[in-house]
């Protein structure tokens, strides 16, 4: 019997500052950190994650192109999250 692999990814708290790393789906995405303040977490892309796993089926042209699709898109939501922000100079 084959064990499936679940992915790994990086995540940081907008609130504590803190990086980690957890395992889930990539159906899956946390939004919230366990820390006191509940701050919201943004994913951090991680290169090598679509390196691994090469089979016949999941070429790694395929692999590369979706993890490009997948940055655009949370670039995109940041990009949208963060425009109506000030910052003190």
């Amino acid at each position: 019997m084959s064990k499936k692999k679940v992915p790994k990814y990086c995540y940081r708290c907008s609130e504590c500052d803190k990086e980690f790393f957890i395992r889930h789906s990539i159906k899956d995405k946390l939004t919230h950190c366990n820390c006191e303040k509940k701050g919201k977490v943004m994913r951090i892309p991680m290169i090598g994650r679509i390196l691994k796993n090469k089979t016949k089926e999941n070429k790694a042209g395929e692999k590369v192109k979706q993890f490009i699709e997948e940055t655009k898109k949370e670039l995109k939501e940041e990009k949208k999250s963060l425009s109506g922000q000030e910052y003190d100079a």
